[in-house]
This record gives C-alpha cells, sequence and structure tokens, in this order.
C-alpha cells in the first residue's frame, strides 16, 4: 500500500533537484528545509480508495504512476536541452492534464459539493426502505456510504478529465522560456492557467483555475532555467528554447507560491526572486499582438473545443489530439504516444 501519495510527482521535482534534494518552504510558517524529492509535496493516503466491500486499494495511484513513469525520462530530456517535438509534446500534454487535476483543488471542490448535496439529500423521508434496513435506520451511515461511493467515482473521473483535458493543452502553442540562471520556483499547484480577460494581477490569486480552454495562456514551470508556455496563437510550436529575461520568472514564481497548497520548493541555493509588481501575461510581452480576440479567433482552440465536444460524454478516451505544425494540422496519437492518424483542421 502507498503510504504518501505525491500531489507533485517525484519525477518532475527531481529536474530541480541537486544531491537529490530540493529546498522546501511550508506555505504555514516561514523557514525552509531540504528534503527529498520522494517526501516532497505528498499526502498521506491522498489518493487510496475504498471498495463496496470496505477494503482499501491503491489502483488510482498505480495509474498516476504510470504517466510518470512514462514522463520521467521525457522532463528530465527536456530541462537537459531536448527539443520539444511531437513525441515529447504528446506524452508531456498527458503529464500536465494529469497536474492540473490530481491537486488538493480539485478534490476539496467536488468533496464540498458532494457532501452538500447528501446531506440535504439523504433524509430519512428520501431513503429507500431497502437502505434503512440495510444500515438499521442510521441515516449518517447511509450519507457516509454514499459518500464514499461518490469519492470513488470522483477519482475515475480525474482521470478521465485529464485524459481530455490533454489534447486541450496538447492543441496549444507551446514555447519553452529558458533563462541563464536557476531563478525558477514550483509548488504543489504548480501549473498556472491565466484567464481570458485578464488583464492585470495585482493580488494573487491563492487557487489555481482548472480550465484550460478558458485560458489566455498557461505558464508551467520545466526546471530551474525553463517555463514552459502555452497560448491559442496560431503559430507553428517553437521547438527551440527562446532565451527571456529574469522578470519573467519573478513574475510566474509570485503566482505558483501564491496558489500553493502546503508546499513551494526551488532549487537548493539562492532563493527565487519574487516580483511584487503588477502582473502582466507573458505571451503579450513577447508578442504584443497577441490579446483575447487573438484567443477568440483561434483555430487551435477551436480545434480544441470541438474535439472535446465529441468526447466529453465519454468516460475514458484512449488518444490524445496535437498541433505541433499549423499547416499540417491535428495529430491524433494514442495515450501511448504512437502516431495514429492525421487530420486536418476544419475552419
Amino acid at each position: 500500500m502507498v503510504k504518501k501519495g505525491h500531489i507533485v510527482p517525484s519525477t518532475y521535482q527531481r529536474n530541480f533537484a541537486v544531491d537529490n534534494r530540493v529546498a522546501v518552504h511550508p506555505v504555514s510558517r516561514s523557514g525552509c528545509f531540504l528534503q527529498a524529492p520522494e517526501n516532497a509535496g505528498t499526502r498521506s493516503r491522498f489518493y487510496r480508495r475504498r471498495r463496496p466491500d470496505g477494503s482499501e486499494i491503491d489502483d488510482v495511484e498505480a495509474s498516476l504512476s504510470a504517466v510518470e513513469d512514462l514522463a520521467g525520462p521525457v522532463l528530465a530530456s527536456v530541462a537537459g536541452g531536448t527539443a520539444i517535438d511531437e513525441d515529447v509534446k504528446g506524452v508531456l500534454a498527458q503529464f500536465f492534464a494529469v497536474q492540473m487535476v490530481r491537486g488538493p483543488l480539485f478534490f476539496s471542490t467536488v468533496q464540498d459539493g458532494a457532501s452538500k448535496v447528501i446531506s440535504e439529500g439523504v433524509r430519512q423521508d428520501t431513503v429507500t426502505p431497502e437502505l434503512l434496513r440495510r444500515f438499521d435506520g442510521n441515516i449518517p451511515a447511509i450519507r457516509q456510504a454514499a459518500l464514499d461511493e461518490f469519492w470513488m467515482k470522483r477519482f475515475q473521473d480525474m482521470l478521465g478529465r485529464a485524459q481530455k483535458a490533454s489534447s486541450i493543452l496538447g492543441c496549444m502553442r507551446w514555447r519553452l522560456l529558458r533563462f541563464s540562471q536557476p531563478v525558477v520556483a514550483y509548488s504543489d499547484q504548480p501549473v498556472v492557467v491565466w484567464p481570458v480577460g485578464r488583464l492585470v494581477v495585482d493580488e494573487r490569486p491563492t487557487q489555481p483555475t482548472l480550465g484550460p480552454l478558458s485560458a489566455l495562456e498557461i505558464r508551467i514551470p520545466i526546471s530551474p532555467t525553463q517555463i514552459l508556455l502555452m497560448t491559442w496563437d496560431d503559430v507553428s510550436d517553437d521547438e527551440t528554447p527562446v532565451a527571456v529575461p529574469t522578470r519573467y520568472a519573478a513574475e510566474t514564481n509570485a503566482l505558483v507560491i501564491a496558489q500553493a497548497d502546503q508546499q513551494w520548493m526551488h532549487r537548493p541555493g539562492e532563493e527565487p526572486p519574487l516580483a511584487g509588481h503588477l502582473l502582466r501575461p507573458i505571451s503579450g510581452a513577447l508578442d504584443p499582438s497577441y490579446d483575447h480576440n487573438v484567443v477568440q479567433r483561434s483555430l487551435r482552440r477551436r480545434t480544441a473545443a470541438r474535439h472535446f465536444e465529441r468526447v466529453a460524454d465519454k468516460q475514458f478516451v484512449n488518444t490524445v489530439q496535437l498541433i505541433t505544425s499549423i499547416s499540417r494540422g491535428p495529430v491524433s496519437r494514442t495515450r501511448a504516444g504512437t502516431a495514429r492518424r492525421r487530420r486536418r483542421a476544419r475552419r
């Protein structure tokens, strides 16, 4: 049985480690300590679920581990300088989609909603006679059984949502931003979604945004010297990293740390820079013509939205759709990353 479930996988954190240690900052107090990636960003039995017979199982953790094992070497190669080509993008789109929904926000949101619905809906006058007999009329026990069943389905929902979201991320334009020094931080909720319509940020959001289709841009720390930037710009992906100034790391660090649940981390050594000023989208700074109007007209985004509509009602999806070249259009790959078919995007 898995005692510690990783909110942010150790395979991801190793890109930031020195001598198998990362610098960990607890959100609840000041100070910093060194910790192995295997022990950082974890929660006790976080993904464990209970079967209907009462026994416990770590099958969700096993499913997450399969994605992590595939992505780990790819993440390390990108941190080492490998270009993000079609194969790499296919693997990482799945990994980052899982990362978006595996954190505390997703589970706290669905648990709060389920608890309210069950508490209001499960009453003496709404429960079937069969259930009343089975639980000896114990309404709190019936509510707990309903919550346990709902919780099991939410784990399945998490994996299903991640599979669908991977195609949304795969349709976005990817650019790897590179810094000359190790200045990038990450947290136990590291994916930053900047929503369409938000021009500036003064007060830092304390919770991540979950919907990639509503994004103007998405930022993900990759290594101490790299941040991945995703947009809806109808330009082919950049396989070569783009050298950018340190202020973009400082601004991203401020957002990543603000939305941390319990911990934020970085490469041991100097503290990473944090921006204290108003924050603006990086995408607009790199390309002043990119704004919410470009997003609304984006062929990439329309393709992602159409694909999501087709698979929205499916429990599981076995392919991930990618766009790396605008002239060639989308490519559909199996979850193992094997090319299956190509299809031109339609306007």
